[in-house]
């Protein structure tokens, strides 16, 4: 009988007054802005290491190629492929402030972008990593 009391039995339900609902809906939005704080700044932290690596990029050691033609290929596929980067990081306008609206916008245009992006540079990046693979995956 206990058993079937047990599986049966309801959940008590609390009632809230209106004030109490207006401060739990309020502490919610302060600790959802504040991890949409935490996360613009992982973003704005992200853009600035890829800036660096593209400094990195820009000038890369070449495995040991004999062949001229190949080189500058490779070469004018990495500076293609740097040149896209730079583009794509300059383009991402990270909402300076946790409003819900300007990142829900903001997502939505880096999608765009990244799909832009990864077209544009598919072929540059597999050409330029025939010679300077570490640097581009690293």
């Amino acid at each position: 009988m206990k058993l079937l009391n047990w599986l049966f039995k309801r959940k008590k339900t609390r009632e809230l007054g209106l004030e109490e609902l207006r401060q739990k809906i309020k502490e919610k939005q302060e600790q959802s802005t504040k991890q949409l704080g935490e996360q613009i700044k992982q973003v704005k932290q992200a853009r600035e290491e890829v800036r660096e690596a593209l400094k990195d990029l820009k000038n890369p050691k070449l495995a040991d190629e004999k062949d001229e033609k190949v080189i500058q290929r490779v070469l004018s596929n990495k500076n293609a492929y740097v040149m896209h980067t730079q583009n794509l990081i300059e383009s991402l306008e990270v909402p300076s402030e946790a409003k819900i609206s300007e990142l829900i916008e903001f997502c939505k245009n880096s999608e765009e972008k990244f799909e832009e992006y990864s077209k544009k540079t598919m072929k540059n990046f597999q050409t330029a990593q025939y010679l300077i693979g570490e640097e581009l995956v690293n």
